[in-house]
């Protein structure tokens, strides 16, 4: 008997529109009336998630900023969080933002552009890093790169004494970058802590995910799904598969677990 779904975001339970089908809402719905857990596990900050709610919740919990931070959505309470170190984010922004990349800094409820030049943009931009760290606590780093350069930067990383975790992280656009949480932080960290507080074992969560931040999660948890257009390292450790985010493959795959008609 599985207690507990969780699920990726971008590219798995919302479609490329950045939408999720109703009737994917229903089919959660009625799978949380049964006293079945919905979580979502996300790179995103929380305002992102919780803008898919605001008319209708089919949330339990947000794993936010890859387990940096986790809102309980029903009692409308955070439950942890844990930001990088201001040290640690002065020395990375500062070695790498004079390479050809792009530095996005994450907050509780927004990703802001880490830009010294003038340019159009509706992004939220940081331009005295001093000042912003300041009024702000930094959950996650991205580091936008060709993939070798964010490949070079993630060993890097990885070979210092910041203390911090990366994942590597793709897009079907060719859009490559690298991600920075606080150390031993991470989607599955932070699942266990939702696991921990619910009393649920991990052969009792079902689990979807495409990238390489969901490994850990898919190779844990008790049911895996794969959505079809994960990157092959997914496909490779998940149980099973099943259509892609813009072929409701999150309903079509819970329909069957949940023996749904």
């Amino acid at each position: 008997m599985y207690k507990l779904i969780v699920t990726n975001f971008d590219k798995t339970l919302i479609d490329d529109d950045l939408a999720i089908p109703i009737t994917t809402v229903i089919a959660i719905d009625r799978i949380r009336r049964k006293n079945v857990k919905f979580a979502v596990a996300t790179s995103r900050e929380v305002s992102f998630v919780k803008f898919y709610i605001k008319d209708v919740n089919f949330i339990d919990y947000i794993i936010a900023m890859d387990g940096s931070y986790i809102y309980d959505v029903v009692k409308e309470k955070v439950i942890f969080e844990k930001s990088l170190k201001i040290t640690d984010i002065k020395k990375i922004v500062n070695k790498y933002r004079k390479m050809p990349v792009k530095i996005y800094l994450y907050t509780d409820n927004s990703r802001c552009y880490l830009n010294d030049l003038k340019e159009d943009t509706k992004e939220i931009i940081i331009r005295d890093l001093n000042d912003f760290l300041k009024n702000n606590k930094v959950y996650k780093i991205e580091i936008h790169a060709d993939d070798k350069l964010r490949k070079e930067i993630k060993k890097e990383i990885d070979d210092s004494d910041y203390t911090v975790s990366t994942n590597l992280h793709d897009y079907e656009n060719k859009e490559f970058f690298v991600e920075i949480t606080y150390k031993d932080i991470s989607k599955y960290s932070g699942l266990t802590k939702v696991l921990k507080k619910e009393k649920i074992e991990l052969e009792e969560v079902v689990a979807y995910g495409n990238n390489y931040n969901d490994m850990e999660v898919l190779s844990n948890a008790g049911e895996t799904v794969a959505v079809s257009n994960a990157i092959s390292a997914v496909k490779k450790i998940c149980n099973k598969k099943t259509t892609s985010n813009n072929e409701k493959g999150i309903e079509k795959s819970l329909i069957k677990i949940f023996k749904m008609m």
